[in-house]
């Protein structure tokens, strides 16, 4: 969620020294980054080392369901005798696990190699040209998913309007997916998700949200309240809720 990543080797260390297991969650990186498609695993050199290995089907394999990978049998006996997919309706069907399966084909072929160097170029793009225009790209790590550090709830949203007016998708990402009482996690930020491309992608200057006067944008003013209670927009702006659940900045 931040564009980071820990030491894995480094923390799969202490593990091995104090006794302890360690959990990696390969949610945004596994199959869509990596040489092999191994994702952050591969590229710290720890594949089939870590303990447990957690992760959806919703991302890269475009499908619904997860999967948990341990090299420890009693984990797996545990599982299959509790997990909920396993004892309820809840499983994932044979169509879902073909198209996982397919998508995994794809992934270890040259044809995912391929695709993982064209996301890794769109998405070095997107973050040069957002920094080249002043905005705060989170982390230090080049992957699918670009994160902006905009400021308070009423900015990312009010950004969140602009950025669909320019044209774009990018994802709000605020409370309570963020937490309300750390920094820079109390912040909201936009998430850009990189694809590859089927035609040559725009760059943020070539957008009307970007390089132009008032950008990054004010926080809309708190509404004013009528004798009766109800809401009033302010005389230097407000927001309202669009059908979109964003918030669209006043005139």
């Amino acid at each position: 969620m931040g564009s980071d990543t820990p030491q894995l080797a480094e923390l799969l260390g202490f593990c091995r020294e104090f006794g302890a297991q360690l959990m990696v969650d390969v949610a945004h990186d596994f199959g869509a980054m990596g040489e092999h498609g191994g994702g952050q695993l591969e590229a710290h050199g720890v594949l089939r080392q870590v303990d447990f290995v957690v992760g959806p089907f919703s991302k890269t394999f475009a499908t619904a369901g997860g999967f948990l990978a341990t090299p420890s049998a009693s984990a797996r006996e545990f599982v299959r005798m509790f997990g909920g997919p396993q004892t309820f309706s809840s499983a994932i069907t044979p169509v879902q696990t073909a198209v996982a399966l397919a998508a995994l084909g794809i992934v270890t072929s040259p044809e995912g190699a391929r695709r993982r160097a064209s996301v890794a170029a769109v998405a070095t793009r997107l973050r040069e040209g957002l920094t080249a225009h002043g905005l705060e790209v989170m982390g230090d790590v080049v992957c699918p998913v670009v994160l902006v550090l905009i400021g308070d709830t009423p900015t990312g949203r009010t950004a969140s309007g602009l950025i669909a007016r320019a044209g774009l998708i990018a994802h709000l990402v605020e409370q309570p997916a963020l937490s309300p009482r750390t920094r820079p996690a109390s912040a909201c930020r936009p998430w850009w998700t990189t694809a590859t491309p089927t035609s040559t992608p725009r760059s943020p200057s070539s957008t009307p949200a970007y390089g132009r006067p008032g950008w990054p944008p004010r926080p809309p003013a708190e509404p004013s309240l009528t004798p009766r209670g109800r809401a009033r927009p302010s005389r230097r702006g407000s927001a309202r809720p669009a059908g979109t659940g964003r918030l669209v900045p006043g005139t």
